[in-house]
């Protein structure tokens, strides 16, 4: 008997890896925060959610000069003290990349101009212009030059700071242009509040000459949109930072508040963690490509319509499975068998064809909490869930205990709210009938749907499930598809983010334990490849010496996996040839392969894999821009990348390409055409 293993997962979550390396200068988050937060809020590899990067504006900020060609105006008003003399070197580092970033997404015609405020002991006086201040500068060498001189000096005789005087002579001084076109802005940067209202003491010249008032009002009379970011301050000034940063606060919110701008605030723990993870993220190799817009995409829909593909987002049938657990009991954990369950009745679903569109357990899951089913009948929640993930069926059951346990299980219409199938009576899930239980009721659930009619897509395909779990015992099955399911999670996140590394690590310690038990088992082989790359990558990205033993455990299990693979159909062989070609870095071989899985169609999955790892491979990523140049190709990635946001709208990847490129969903079109290369590299081995 030949089996069908659901080896798709291999590699799927290790792709969202973000894998670009910071320099070490970096590493401490203290005393680079200002390089972190000028190295993240451009670059796409670093769009971190808007609330967690405490900027609700961030994103617009971008959008509001993608693609304009529009001339942009920077001018940096930064304290110069010695209590900034950590962040002096973060600019130092970082305002190019941030330059760089800018001119992707907005033109080349960005200029900048530098003011550094201290105070009247400082040797350079109150208000010092590295550029000279005859106006705004773009070339690099110049500003190169102008860093050169970012040198911190004596901020005496007190904490407080001359900033009024800094933003003053920015804003008075420079030659702003007087195009409404243009963008006008200022970033202050500073650890510091200004002296009080009034205050002077002539003997040492420290004073406030300038008003709020009066900075908010030449901002607004010219135009110009005062950004800031509050610092951190060094270890030896910790305690007056902390008796006037609320003050420094206070002053910087009036003057971003005022004239449109934003405010980012480091001494904020958590956002300065924050800002440090989304640095790590920032990318600095990219591929362009020509822009994609909406008439393209629907196109693309309308011909695969006309043609009745398979892939056509009219054919499908897209199918929330819950686990078979009553609602009150509702939970998400893959040591209840019901959650084990619907992981494989999903699984099972997925080898239908095309027409067959799953919803993942991880957006059931996060979907499923945020609705309150309390006091509602039962097939009323099943229906606002089934909206809530724009399903349209839910299927839904429950495992009744007992010897043997016994498995019930339906099917409701999302657009009716009605029961369409059902298994009256239940099923029994004694082992080794378990094993193939799933494919049981589903051909069950089929046979209903044949004889109703509805859904259509369901009764068209009885017959054709074949149970994809590859267990000789009852320990093995439950071990492979609670670590499927985890990695199944997995795809869903980026490097760092929520759960990744935790659930790598429990889906190896399932994987390893079923390993024992069953050593020539191809599935569980395939599995550990992806899991050991996974967590490769994860620690290639952080320059750590033990990523290379990670890299050769991949290689050592997908080659098992690919000496067992006469077990499976042929669709998961050619999948474990191109990953076995891909692990070893003979990148040519991959693509042939995953070219073939993506014209066989043979399920959504394959068909989103494979065109993912081609956008990649033609794209350069992983290396191959060095390694194989003959591979790449702007033009071959584009197409993957149109055919991935066609028809897969609601995946990872979509979503991860449309933050990259910047879609803009108002205008129909990505703003930026520029396609990051975000991966770690890979040698042949």
């Amino acid at each position: 008997m030949r089996f069908q293993v659901d080896i798709r997962f291999i590699l799927l979550g290790a792709l969202l890896v973000q894998a670009c390396c910071v320099d070490a200068s970096q590493a401490d988050e203290r005393s680079s925060a200002v390089g972190n937060a000028l190295q993240g809020l451009f670059n796409p590899g670093a769009a971190a959610d808007a609330n967690t990067m405490g900027l609700l504006q961030r994103s617009n900020f971008i959008e509001r000069v993608a693609g304009k060609e529009a001339r942009i105006e920077i001018a940096l008003v930064v304290d110069a003290t010695d209590s900034m003399s950590e962040q002096l070197q973060g600019i130092q580092q970082r305002l190019q990349d941030m330059l760089s970033d800018i001119r992707r997404v907005a033109g080349d015609e960005v200029y900048v101009q530098i003011v550094l405020y201290r105070d009247s002991a400082a040797p350079s006086g109150v208000v010092s212009w590295p550029l000279g201040n005859e106006g705004f500068v773009r070339d690099a060498q110049a500003i190169q030059t102008a860093l050169a001189k970012l040198s911190p000096e004596s901020g005496a005789p007190y904490f407080h700071e001359a900033v009024d005087q800094g933003v003053y002579m920015a804003l008075n001084e420079l030659p702003w242009s007087k195009d409404e076109q243009v963008k006008r802005w200022i970033f202050l940067i500073g650890d510091a509040p200004p002296f009080d209202r009034g205050f002077s003491e002539p003997q040492n010249g420290a004073e406030r000459k300038y008003s709020t008032e009066q900075l908010i009002q030449r901002a607004q009379q010219i135009g110009v949109e005062i950004n800031a970011i509050v610092c951190p301050t060094r270890a030896k000034d910790e305690a007056i930072y902390q008796q006037v940063v609320g003050l420094t606060r206070f002053f910087f919110s009036e003057l971003t508040s005022q004239t449109g701008g934003w405010m980012l605030d480091l001494s904020d723990p958590q956002l300065l963690e924050n800002v440090s993870t989304a640095a790590r993220n920032a990318v600095s190799n990219f591929i362009e490509i020509e822009p994609i817009t909406r008439a393209e995409l629907e196109e693309v829909r309308a011909l695969a319509t006309t043609q009745q593909a398979a892939i056509a987002p009219n054919a499908r049938m897209r199918v929330a499975v819950l686990p078979h657990l009553k609602l009150e009991e509702m939970n998400f954990s893959r040591r209840d068998p019901g959650v084990r369950f619907a992981d494989e009745m999903r699984s099972q679903l997925e080898t239908v064809g095309p027409n067959i569109e799953v919803v993942s357990n991880y957006e059931l899951e996060r979907k499923f909490y945020r609705i309150n089913t309390q006091g509602m009948a039962r097939e009323a929640a099943l229906q606002q869930i089934g909206l809530g993930v724009a399903a349209d069926y839910v299927f839904w059951g429950t495992l009744v205990p007992g010897s043997p346990d016994k498995v019930e299980s339906g099917i409701l219409d999302t657009k009716t709210g009605k029961i369409v199938a059902v298994i009256p009576g239940g099923m029994e899930t004694k082992f080794p009938v378990r094993a193939n239980l799933c494919s049981k009721v589903l051909d069950a659930l089929a046979q209903s749907s044949k004889q109703s009619g509805d859904p259509w897509q369901l009764a068209r395909v009885q017959r054709r499930f074949q149970t994809r779990l590859l267990a000789s015992t009852e320990e093995v099955e439950r071990l492979i598809v609670s670590a499927r399911g985890r990695i199944a999670d997995v795809m869903q996140l980026e490097l760092g983010q929520g759960t990744s590394q935790q659930l790598w690590e429990e889906a190896q310690a399932d994987l390893e334990a079923a390993l024992k038990l069953e050593p020539d088992n191809p599935l569980i082989n395939a599995l550990l490849a992806n899991v050991y790359f996974g967590q490769f990558q994860i620690l290639q990205a952080g320059d750590d010496p033990a990523a290379a033993a990670k890299r050769r455990l991949a290689n050592q299990f997908a080659g098992e996996a690919k000496k067992s693979s006469g077990q499976v159909l042929e669709v998961d062989q050619i999948e474990i040839d191109a990953d076995f070609n891909f692990y070893r870095g003979n990148f040519q071989q991959a693509a042939q392969l995953y070219e073939q899985m993506a014209e066989r169609g043979d399920t959504l999955a394959h068909v989103e894999r494979a065109r993912w790892m081609l956008a990649g491979i033609y794209a350069g990523d992983w290396g191959i821009q060095q390694s194989h140049s003959e591979l790449v190709d702007a033009g071959k990635a584009r197409q993957q990348i149109v055919q991935l946001m066609a028809f897969f709208e609601e995946s990872p990847h979509t979503r991860l390409l449309e933050k990259y490129l910047l879609w803009d969903e108002s205008r129909g079109t990505t703003l930026s055409a520029s396609l990051p290369r975000t991966h770690v590299g890979l040698a042949e081995e």
